[in-house]
């Protein structure tokens, strides 16, 4: 039985046809895996109540907010 095994795995042709079908199966996991740290990525968020989120040192704004204005009273 061993030998018979052995003999496929010998065979140039037959270690191409594995070696395609080892690649096809780890794009195939590594495309699942992709998609699953993904969705568990943004199953893990929970929406703010103003809709407008920051976190890990980042800046968020919502409504009318303009950068660098200048003040109408000032003048």
């Amino acid at each position: 039985m061993l030998s018979s095994i052995w003999n496929f795995l010998k065979d140039g042709t037959n270690q191409a046809v594995l070696s395609w079908i080892g690649g096809g199966i780890v794009v195939v996991a590594t495309g699942i895996w992709a998609v699953v740290r993904s969705r568990v990525k943004n199953s893990d968020q929970k929406p703010s109540k103003d809709g407008v989120s920051a976190d890990h040192g980042g800046m968020a704004a919502g409504r009318d907010i303009s950068i660098n204005a200048r003040d109408s009273s000032k003048r």
